[in-house]
């Protein structure tokens, strides 16, 4: 029974893609049915919103009801174009490309040199911060620290998860190589 009800419940969410999918691209759309479209959960486009990573949105004036006063609860919403835009923008053909994308590999030594955010307690590097989940430091961030480093500089500190550093380390490495190749490749020629 639960299965059919699930297969009813697909069967309606798709059906209300390709209605959105069929208008057309100066239609705006309020921040549920962006969620949907997007395949995003409400609160994550909301996050989104906030924090500045989502597609552009229109806010409008709000009135007080009853009143000329402005309000805070203005009303949002998504032009659809906007929503294709952005989601054509986010396309990748592969983890590692969507990896570069989000800030998380190293490519080039320049990837290497940048500095990026590392959580910190007592002198040992915890992790990458955008690797991990903030959660689990969060909890206690009176305690820890959020150290910008390079990945040349971090491959050298002190860990408290080894296999974390080791997994900076194989990338670090691999960029060398790759910049070694490159370089051999270039006097060869």
């Amino acid at each position: 029974m639960a299965a059919k009800e699930n297969s009813k419940e697909m069967l309606d969410v798709l059906s209300v893609l390709d209605h959105i999918a069929a208008l057309p691209d100066d239609v705006a759309l309020d921040t549920g049915e962006a969620a949907l479209y997007l395949r995003l959960s409400r609160s994550t486009l909301e996050r989104m919103r906030v924090d500045g990573s989502g597609p552009e949105y229109v806010q409008g004036p709000a009135i007080r009801r009853g009143t000329n006063r402005r309000g805070t609860n203005q009303k949002i919403t998504y032009i659809l174009g906007d929503l294709r835009a952005w989601r054509d923008r986010h396309k990748v053909s592969s983890s590692m490309s969507a990896a570069i994308r989000n800030g998380m590999a190293l490519v080039c030594l320049k990837d290497a040199a940048s500095k990026l955010p590392f959580w910190t307690l007592d002198g040992f590097i915890y992790g990458r911060v955008l690797d991990d989940s903030p959660g689990e430091y969060l909890w206690r961030r009176d305690a820890f620290e959020m150290s910008w480093l390079s990945s040349a500089e971090a491959v050298f500190k002190a860990w408290k998860e080894p296999e974390k550093q080791e997994r900076l380390v194989a990338d670090y490495q691999r960029v060398l190589r790759q910049e070694l190749n490159d370089t051999e490749r270039l006097l060869l020629k």
